[in-house]
């Protein structure tokens, strides 16, 4: 999340890169505000989360050290994000403009996955053999376990889960496939089959729950 990104801005970025952390960023406040605008016209009242995604993953020892590392963990965590949008979108349980919502911060996600997938190409070619796809495909293994814990915990308090599986880990560990793209690429530009969903992905719950 943000955090993530603001750390990311903090130790000193080419300039291209630090264009797009900024318009990150900036996403993610406008996400935050945009959610949470949404809560209250639904008569609702956000609630914060002391033990959530971000914290589990930390938890799990996802604590990033490199340029890679940082990279990769806000990539999965982008994922996880998009994904939870979409399963929301796809449910059936958002009003129309909670679905209308949805569909505005998928196409910020995106956004946000095919940049940051960009950045992890151009760092792996300073980076050791397969550092890059098993940084993605060590944080995906916690984001499996964490998002596990809380589907369990969603379904235990609301009876179903928009936590869904995470897109498997096809790219094999380092270097270019036969397509020519790099692990970060191919990981995470599937076809999209929906216009606003876009690949397989994760999301907070906003809208009405039945």
């Amino acid at each position: 999340g943000a955090t993530l990104l603001l750390r990311l801005s903090e130790r000193g970025e080419d300039a291209a890169a630090a264009v797009n952390l900024a318009r990150h960023l900036a996403d993610e406040a406008r996400h935050a505000a945009l959610i949470t605008q949404r809560i209250a016209a639904l008569g609702a009242t956000p609630v914060r989360l002391s033990d959530g995604y971000q914290r589990r993953m930390a938890r799990a020892g996802c604590i990033p050290r490199t340029p890679v590392d940082y990279y990769a963990l806000t990539l999965v965590a982008e994922e996880r994000a998009k994904a939870r949008y979409a399963a929301h979108l796809q449910s059936g349980k958002a009003d129309p403009d909670t679905a209308a919502l949805l569909r505005r911060l998928l196409r910020d996600e995106n956004w946000h996955l095919a940049w940051v997938a960009q950045r992890l190409e151009e760092l792996s070619s300073a980076a050791a053999p397969g550092e890059v796809a098993a940084a993605i495909a060590r944080f995906r293994a916690a984001d499996r376990r964490v998002a596990a814990e809380l589907r369990a915990a969603e379904e235990q308090a609301f009876g179903f889960s928009l936590f869904c599986p995470p897109p498997r880990d096809s790219a094999p560990a380092g270097g270019a496939g036969p397509d020519g793209r790099s692990p970060a690429d191919r990981q995470t530009r599937a076809a999209p089959a929906d216009p606003a969903v876009g690949s397989p992905s994760r999301a907070p719950i906003i809208g009405r729950q039945e």
